[in-house]
């Protein structure tokens, strides 16, 4: 059984963020594909795109909300 283009593509994606992330050394990482939740609607018409992300680093310590986010960016 052959894995679609979406499927290929998101699991690309993921794994490119994973990587990306890792400099951050997390204690926790959790990456949820939420894209089938988001079928149907402009932002999703590629089949995929939504995640959700939770991440905790000790990078992240005293700093801001904006501070953090912009690590992870």
């Amino acid at each position: 059984m052959s894995q679609s283009a979406n499927e290929t593509a998101s699991n690309d994606f993921e794994s490119v963020l994973r990587d990306r992330l890792a400099v951050l050394s997390p204690r926790r990482l959790e990456l949820i594909d939420d894209s089938a939740k988001h079928a149907g609607h402009a932002g999703a018409r590629s089949g995929g795109g939504h995640y959700r992300l939770l991440i905790v680093a000790d990078a992240f310590t005293g700093k801001s909300t904006l501070s953090r986010h912009r690590l992870v960016l």
